[in-house]
């Protein structure tokens, strides 16, 4: 699915990839960058499982993405994370993506040397579980973490220092951005959010774009071309 025909790459990531000619044009919608395709696929092994992490901006689609590859194969599961940060009102639990832990829980996790990676929001902690992520590897299934920037950096890291929890592992990365940064607080605003959670939430954006060359694949969530995103991402998943 190589494209051959350059794709514009958005501006507002520019200054946040050091070497620009380490881009490649995967398809109409990703982007790779080379260095990092490359030394993952020397991590690959016959019979290793493939782990998909989704990350990349506040508002860019990630939910989205991820729904809707789990709607296309059964196969496709969430890994489920942790956090302290109890159900909002009108939250029910159904179908949570978060288990749901007591500060002291965490604490317990974390000291156990049960976290793989963590972040601390709004006062409430978030967190992936080695045990959680281990048993979805080995599950018939194609687990997938979603995670913030900085917790998919230091995944990657375990993985390409070769931590034994991930030693049959293939771990495919992919940051979701929009084609324009404004596109971002516009989806915010039809959110409902207020001023002051749009300032936030546009400045963490900022603060994450630091970690997308960290990713292998860039995925351009363009308004209304979300299936078509979906299915250049599962092209590379099951060709690559």
């Amino acid at each position: 699915m190589l494209y051959t025909v350059p794709m514009k790459i958005p501006d507002y990531i520019k200054g946040h990839i050091e070497n620009l000619h380490e881009i490649c044009f995967i398809s109409e919608s990703l982007l790779g960058i080379a260095t990092n395709i490359e030394k993952s696929k020397k991590l690959f092994k016959e019979g290793c499982k493939p782990l998909i992490m989704i990350s990349g901006l506040s508002g860019s689609g990630k939910d989205t993405v991820m729904d809707l590859m789990i709607a296309r194969d059964a196969k496709f599961k969430r890994v489920q994370t942790c956090t302290t940060r109890a159900l909002r009102e009108g939250e029910n639990g159904l179908d949570d993506p978060h288990i749901r832990l007591t500060e002291s829980e965490y604490l317990e996790r974390l000291a156990s040397g049960d976290v793989l990676e963590h972040a601390k929001y709004a006062g409430h902690y978030y967190c992936t579980s080695r045990s959680i992520t281990r048993a979805a590897i080995e599950a018939n299934t194609t687990p997938i973490l979603r995670v913030d920037p900085v917790g998919a950096k230091n995944i990657l890291n375990l993985w390409e220092s070769g931590d034994a929890m991930f030693a049959d592992v293939s771990i495919y990365y992919f940051f979701i951005i929009p084609d324009d940064f404004e596109v971002l607080r516009r989806r915010l605003l039809d959110r409902g959010s207020d001023e002051k959670t749009i300032a936030d939430r546009m400045k963490q954006s900022s603060e994450d774009l630091k970690n997308i060359d960290k990713s292998q694949y860039i995925a351009i969530n363009r308004e209304g071309q979300a299936e078509k995103l979906v299915d250049e991402i599962l092209w590379v998943v099951r060709n690559w």
